[in-house]
């Protein structure tokens, strides 16, 4: 720019609303809330003695600003080494939690009810108030739940979703009109997707796409909608998932304003063509047309580190 001094100003308030933006999670089952900057994270985890490093924000001077223009946001969010950076008007801040392991399955645990030992990014004050899904994002370590799963005698039920989904990132096809790999494993099946887009982290690949889910046929209604991400590091350790609701001003609010003007009968004997219908109705829209925008949740997640 030629007026430098005014540059030099600006880039001090960017920075400073920046900074302003950090915040940082601490250890353990208790929930930490954002707001503080990396340094002020530093200082906390060294005053508990859990052993996190700190994630420090690099420093930029007007040079370097100039060489890298389009550098994207500095992580706002941090919990156990794993950052990312979120847009305030999609959620207006995120606290995170460790989630201990239960299981293994068997007779007297469901697989539906198993988890390994999960980290929690928690969404309050998200974009869309009321939904059937809380947003969040959780990460595990992929083997810990295989091992929770592997039930003697049976197939295990998270390898084979597994196994689906490295294929996919394998051969990376340009649609898929079955189920699409989806952990955690829920009492659930999915009604339909679209919008199926590959989509990689900072260490890390996967997909994402909108979805429904449900135990029975049902319409495309705005408080079941919502955007997953599907993702591992590239070393192969830890899994990723976004569960993040959406909607669009053309689907219905509800199952019931859905039905209002037809009968059961009618939408289950017509529920094959509908779901074709529906499903090239979605992938028809602008990704921006949703809310919030699916290319804004798709910045946040390509900012994901994953690092404990």
């Amino acid at each position: 720019m030629k007026q430098k001094p005014f540059y030099l100003l600006t880039l001090v308030v960017i920075i400073g609303v920046l900074s302003s933006l950090a915040c940082s999670f601490s250890q353990g089952n208790e929930k930490s809330a954002t707001g503080n900057s990396p340094e002020e994270a530093s200082s906390t985890r060294q005053a508990v003695k859990n052993g996190q490093d700190a994630i420090s924000k690099p420093s930029a001077t007007p040079e370097t600003v100039e060489e890298t223009p389009t550098a994207k946001p500095a992580p706002n969010a941090y919990y156990e080494g794993i950052s990312f950076n979120y847009d305030p008007k999609i959620t207006k801040g995120v606290t995170a939690e460790t989630i201990a392991a239960s299981g293994p399955a068997g007779d007297d645990m469901p697989y539906f009810g198993v988890n390994p030992r999960e980290y929690h990014f928690i969404f309050e004050g998200y974009q869309v108030e009321k939904h059937f899904h809380d947003p969040q994002i959780i990460i595990f370590k992929i083997n810990e739940y295989k091992q929770l799963m592997d039930i003697s005698g049976e197939e295990n039920p998270v390898a084979r979703i597994l196994k689906q989904f490295n294929q996919l990132l394998t051969d990376r096809p340009s649609d898929s009109s079955g189920s699409l790999p989806f952990l955690p494993l829920w009492n659930a099946g999915q009604i339909f997707h679209a919008q199926y887009k590959y989509l990689d982290f900072q260490n890390g690949e996967g997909m994402r796409y909108v979805l429904e889910m449900g135990q029975a046929a049902a319409p495309a209604v705005n408080d079941l909608l919502f955007y997953t991400y599907q993702g591992m590091t590239k070393d192969k350790v830890y899994y990723v998932i976004a569960i993040l609701p959406v909607t669009h001003p053309d689907l219905p609010a509800s199952y019931e304003e859905a039905m209002k003007n037809q009968s059961n009968q009618n939408f289950y004997d017509d529920f094959n063509t509908y779901i074709l219908n529906i499903r090239e109705k979605l992938n028809g829209y602008s990704p921006d047309s949703f809310q919030p925008s699916l290319n804004d949740l798709d910045a946040m997640m390509e900012s994901l580190k994953i690092n404990p």
